[in-house]
């Protein structure tokens, strides 16, 4: 093979192992290479113990045909052991396919020669000899799919401590799916006829899947394949604009998120099919989310509503029991009316609405999809439309894992539900609105249980009056109700003490609530039972309009102190 002239590469390997001879490996000797070595650095991506070693390797490969260690530590003028002090190094070289074991003549094993010897990867050679960039190695062709997706996976990990660029990632690739077009997903990926860069994303969020991720953050896979900042940033975009091919394809779904760069993808139902067909056999990985609450993870509470509130709570109840709720969807499909129900509760605040729809979820055995709605708006323009639209459709995608309708709860709805703002350029107002069309058009076709709750239903936009099938207003307490929650809450009140404090006070089932957990503070921090007096005075303190003494435990100390006297 001809050797290139002006190779620096190869240069800088013939300098070190020349200078290297008798050398012992002293300071001097690593001193004198500094140049030599930062070029091998450069070239091989390694440290510079990695980049010394392997130069002497390939230079007495070239020199011997193989690299004898006995050899080579005679070159050096130290024992074969000072080489085998870097065995660390050398097994390294063994996993990344640099380096193989030579097998020893059987006839040079019975002549007693035990000496270690090891050939230098031919692609490493070639590519050093022919003046070409630093090659992607393997070690053998990929025995099976999981193999290839492993492969593909540490292209991404290699540019990541860029030891390679993009354009050998994307090379080294496309000879990855050519040769190994026997596997059936990689002959099926062929079918859609996708650019190579969505290939690599394809096979990189298969692999993760594999492993037991069930998203990948999009922007971080980026990084894995790309050098380019501004590239990363196009692309990401087309994913969240829904104009990446693979996401036309309806291989890859996007889960948008607060930040642009927090956004995450994941396979498809179709894409986990096409990945059963082709062999593998996967399962969507289920993962606990901090935004599903499970039936069995809500503590059963006794509410105490008016006769009216009620009955209508027992109507919901009765409808969304799973059969019944089957039943109405399958009724309401066949005459053409749509099959969803939305429900709104409004009232004043600490009336019970958000606990009764925890209550619902519990006693129906649904799961609540807590909406946070701070989450929905964000900084980044056309971002929180985005992040409305997805809580819609990561609704109907849980649906279809779990096989039963959650409920899709939007607590204190307020924010996005009042009603529209004339438009005045602001960017904020144009958002808010927009967010609310979507909402808008997202129920008028919503076929699961959502349920919404308000505490400013004078504030509603009239667009929504339909959109809510069920609407049920949440009374403060009758004074006979406030007496029965008091007793409910602290059943060592008499009830004469329980009609004083429901007189006396207007309070709603949340402010009772608020009592009943001071007391039960108070009890712990000083060890004593709370007498009535104290509670009258929690029950002055909690109205913003009484005045509050301290931070509300001035009045329990000096009541325990005395009934100490």
């Amino acid at each position: 093979m001809e050797i290139k002239q002006d190779n620096p590469t190869l240069d800088a390997i013939i300098s070190i192992y020349e200078q290297a001879k008798d050398s012992k490996f002293s300071q001097g000797f690593l001193a004198s290479i500094q140049k030599d070595s930062i070029t091998l650095q450069q070239y091989f991506k390694l440290d510079a113990d990695e980049s010394l070693l392997l130069a002497l390797f390939i230079a007495s490969h070239l020199e011997e045909d193989n690299v004898d260690l006995q050899k080579l530590a005679a070159h050096i003028g130290c024992s074969k052991l000072k080489i085998l002090s870097f065995k660390t190094i050398i097994d390294n070289f063994f996993q990344l396919g640099i380096l193989a074991k030579e097998q020893v003549n059987i006839r040079m094993r019975l002549m007693g020669n035990q000496s270690l010897s090891y050939v230098v990867n031919k692609v490493l050679m070639d590519a050093i000899l022919d003046h070409k960039p630093m090659p992607i190695i393997t070690k053998a062709p990929p025995k099976d799919i999981f193999e290839l997706l492993e492969l593909v996976y540490k292209l991404g990990l290699e540019r990541d401590d860029r030891k390679v660029d993009t354009f050998r990632i994307l090379t080294c690739l496309i000879e990855y799916l050519e040769e190994n077009v026997h596997f059936p997903l990689v002959s099926k990926l062929n079918e859609f006829d996708l650019e190579i860069q969505n290939k690599f994303i394809f096979l990189h969020v298969t692999w993760k899947t594999v492993t037991g991720s069930s998203s990948v953050d999009v922007f971080r896979m980026m990084e894995g394949m790309s050098d380019s900042n501004a590239y990363r940033y196009s692309e990401l975009q087309k994913f969240l604009d829904g104009e990446n091919e693979l996401i036309k394809h309806d291989l890859l779904e996007v889960n948008p998120a607060v930040m642009t760069t927090d956004t995450t993808c994941q396979l498809t139902d179709k894409a986990f099919q096409i990945l059963r067909d082709c062999g593998l056999n996967l399962k969507k990985v289920s993962k606990h989310r901090k935004d599903i609450i499970k039936p069995t993870d809500i503590k059963e509470k006794e509410l105490i509503f008016s006769h009216a509130e009620l009955s209508q709570i027992q109507t919901l109840e009765k409808l969304i029991e799973e059969t019944s709720f089957l039943e109405m969807q399958t009724r309401l499909t066949d005459k053409g009316l749509q099959p969803g129900i939305s429900i709104l509760l409004h009232g004043a605040p600490g009336t019970g609405k958000t606990e009764i729809a925890k209550q619902l979820a519990r006693k129906t055995n649904r799961e609540l999809m807590h909406v946070n709605i701070s989450d929905c708006k964000t900084m980044w323009f056309g971002e929180s439309e985005k992040i409305v639209k997805k809580l819609f459709t990561d609704y109907k995608a849980y649906y279809k894992d779990t096989k039963t309708h959650p409920i899709l709860f939007f607590n204190e709805a307020d924010a996005i539900i009042s009603k529209r703002k004339e438009l005045r350029g602001s960017n904020v107002e144009q958002t808010e609105n927009a967010i609310q069309n979507i909402l808008l058009e997202e129920l008028e076709n919503f076929q699961g249980i959502l349920i919404a709750t308000t505490n400013l239903i004078n504030n509603i936009d009239p667009a929504f009056d339909r959109r809510f099938l069920f609407k049920i207003k949440f009374h403060p307490p009758t004074l006979v109700n406030r007496a029965s929650i008091w007793k409910l809450k602290l059943p060592e009140l008499t009830n004469k003490q329980a009609n004083q404090l429901a007189q006396s006070f207007s309070f709603t089932g949340g402010q009772i609530d608020n009592i009943y957990r001071k007391k039960e503070i108070a009890e712990l921090l000083y060890g004593k039972s709370v007498d009535f007096e104290t509670i009258l005075g929690f029950c002055k303190e909690e109205s913003l309009h009484q005045t509050v003494n301290s931070i509300g435990f001035r009045t329990i100390k000096q009541n325990l102190i005395q009934c100490e006297m």
